[in-house]
C-alpha cells in the first residue's frame, strides 16, 4: 500500500494539497495517509520561565491538534484512511525525517509563496523539503 504525508499547518494551501490526495485515494489502489503537523521547539527563555517542558508538549499537541481538525474532516468525509500526528522540531528537517522513518512513498504539501526568490515559488518549507526529502515531494498550489 502507498503512503503519503501531508504536513498540514491549517492554511488554505495546505487543505488544496489535502483534496488533492483525497482525489488521488479514488485509485484503484487507495493509499495510507500520514497527516503531519510540526511544531517549531520552543527554545525561548521566556517562555520556559514560565511553563515546564510538559505544560509545553501539552500546549503543542493542543495546536497541532486545532490545526489538524480540517485536514481531518476533509479525509473523513471523503472515506480516506489516515493517521495523523504532532511533532516538535526544525520544520522542514522534521517532515523530511518523519517520512523517511514512516516509509513514505510521496509527500504532498502546500505552499505559502513567502520569502526570497526560492520561496516566491515554493515557499521556503516547501523549497528545503524537496531539497532534504529523499522521496518525490509534490507541491500543491
Amino acid at each position: 500500500m502507498l503512503k503519503f504525508l501531508i504536513p498540514f499547518d491549517g492554511s488554505e494551501q495546505a487543505e488544496r494539497a489535502v483534496r488533492h490526495v483525497i482525489r488521488l485515494a479514488n485509485c484503484p489502489e487507495a493509499p495510507r495517509v500520514l497527516l503531519l503537523n510540526v511544531r517549531e521547539s520552543v527554545d525561548s527563555w521566556e517562555v520556559r520561565s514560565f511553563m515546564n517542558e510538559d505544560e509545553i508538549g501539552r500546549l503543542q499537541q493542543s495546536e497541532g491538534e486545532a490545526d489538524l481538525r480540517g485536514a481531518r474532516d476533509l479525509l473523513q468525509a471523503a472515506g480516506v484512511d489516515y493517521e495523523w500526528h504532532v511533532v516538535a522540531g526544525p520544520i522542514a528537517q522534521t517532515i523530511a525525517d518523519f517520512a523517511a522513518e514512516r516509509g513514505c512513498d510521496q509527500i504532498f504539501m502546500g505552499t505559502h509563496g513567502r520569502g526570497g526568490l526560492v520561496g516566491m515559488l515554493l515557499g521556503s518549507v516547501a523549497a528545503k523539503v524537496i531539497q532534504l526529502a529523499q522521496m518525490p515531494v509534490t507541491v500543491v498550489k
